[in-house]
């Protein structure tokens, strides 16, 4: 869990309640999550993240977790200028 709790200080602290939550219930419960953030990356740049989390099972028990984080800032930049513009 040591690169969940260094990857969580990315994330805005009204966010990280909700990303942690969503990995316990994952890690727990067997639930997946599909979530969008803004993020901070260590150089200090804003992005737009989407994080996916995807529970392996094994005899109906989490054994791993896959997931990943992808950069969605371009196609959040196109959506708030096309919002913003007035445009469906």
């Amino acid at each position: 869990m040591g690169h969940i709790n260094r990857g969580i200080k990315c994330y805005d602290p009204d966010d990280c309640p909700v990303i942690l939550e969503a990995f316990k219930n994952c890690a727990e419960k067997g639930q997946s999550y599909d979530l969008e953030f803004p993020f901070t990356k260590v150089t200090g740049e804003r992005i737009w993240i989407r994080t996916k989390g995807e529970p392996i099972l094994d005899d109906n028990r989490v054994v791993r977790i896959i997931g990943n984080i992808i950069d969605i800032t371009p196609a959040t930049n196109i959506f708030r200028l096309t919002d913003n513009n007035g445009f469906d």
